[in-house]
């Protein structure tokens, strides 16, 4: 398992609810506030400050652990993703074609031995994480700026070309917006099973 991947993904997941249910208490609190209901409405706003301070307290770990994982050693932290060691069973000249689906977001790609191609028409999510690394964020803003990243509604971009990857974590943390565990999200187009299923050591 990508421990970090998959701390940093919770900690973006954690953020996304508090961020709906201080969303959805304000609503709340401004309901109660034209319906004249002064005391609920005052309730109502003293519970998103201490649900927004909360969230706030969250930013912070999400920051330690950003500053932990860095200086932790590498062998303690490593991923899973494969190395040259490892096999791959049934490799070919072509790899393994792999899709990602996740909240609306399609994308496809073609693993082998390591390097990942992400293909043109994928969709990629409009979403940038606390977990979102900074050189992923800088490659997303260079193919904004590029107009790679076709715009097509309020959640998703369209990949305009095709675009290589060091590892499927890498291309499927573009694709979501935040960290994951690339072997895990990426699923073979022709058995549905997760791409590290196809990895062995």
């Amino acid at each position: 398992m990508n421990r970090v991947h998959d701390v940093s993904a919770a900690f973006d997941l954690i953020i996304d609810e508090l961020n709906n249910v201080v969303d959805a208490t304000n609503s709340s609190g401004a309901q109660a506030l034209q319906a004249g209901h002064y005391d609920a409405a005052q309730d109502k706003i003293v519970v998103a400050q201490r649900l927004g301070e909360f969230r706030d307290q969250v930013r912070e770990l999400v920051e330690k652990w950003k500053k932990f994982s860095l200086e932790t050693p590498r062998q303690q932290v490593e991923s899973t993703e494969p190395r040259a060691s490892r096999k791959v069973v049934n490799d070919s000249p072509k790899g393994v074609e792999v899709e990602l689906e996740m909240k609306g977001i399609q994308a496809k790609g073609i693993y082998r031995k390591g390097n990942f191609l992400l293909l043109k028409g994928s969709y990629v999510s409009r979403k940038e994480g606390e977990s979102l690394s900074d050189p992923i964020r800088e490659r997303r803003s260079e193919l904004k700026g590029k107009f790679m990243l076709e715009f097509i509604d309020p959640h998703r971009f369209r990949l305009l070309q095709d675009e290589v990857f060091s590892s499927p974590s890498a291309a499927g943390m573009f694709v979501v917006g935040y960290a994951v565990n690339g072997l895990q999200t990426w699923k073979m187009s022709t058995t549905g099973s997760s791409l590290k299923q196809y990895i062995t050591p």
